[in-house]
């Protein structure tokens, strides 16, 4: 490989300390990577608070924003939401598990789809419970079959 003089350094160096051209239409870098990082980290520093700053304002709108969502999904609002999950001991309804992913879970019968009316939540789950009951069709037969069907299969273990 052809060495490469980096416009910024002035010195000759390997074309793998170069970057990878961006855009088809637009010429090879001439400046080294370490180069680039080096006249690039002033700006970043500079503009850090400035950057911090607007990605808060983007998590504050973003909570908002999911707690409308929420509201007019369930009918419950975050607060309400937050004392579900305070009930259960902050853990999922089903596998008790302390989880991230909360799903809000409701009675299929009174409200199909994805919407309720606020009085039929059951409670918070985490999505992999979540996905289970809806698999299963809400329907405590059905899973009631799946348990028989588990414990019928399940191996004995032993400590020897």
């Amino acid at each position: 490989m052809m060495p490469k003089v980096c416009k910024t350094c002035q010195t000759e160096k390997p074309i793998t300390s170069f970057r990878t051209r961006v855009r088809k239409d637009r010429p090879n870098p001439t400046t080294s990577k370490s180069c680039y990082t080096c006249e690039k980290r002033p700006y970043y520093k500079a503009h850090n608070e400035r950057r911090n700053k607007r990605r808060a304002t983007d998590q504050d709108w973003r909570s908002e924003d999911l707690s409308r969502q929420h509201k007019g999904r369930h009918g419950i609002d975050h607060d309400q939401r937050q004392a579900i999950i305070e009930a259960q001991g902050g853990v999922c309804g089903i596998c008790k598990s302390p989880t991230s992913g909360w799903v809000t879970d409701h009675d299929h019968s009174c409200c199909p789809g994805k919407k309720s009316c606020g009085s039929c939540i059951r409670g918070v789950l985490c999505n992999n419970c979540n996905a289970g009951l809806g698999m299963f069709g809400d329907d405590p037969e059905r899973l009631s079959n799946a348990v028989e069907y588990l414990m019928s299969y399940r191996t004995v273990t032993t400590n020897a």
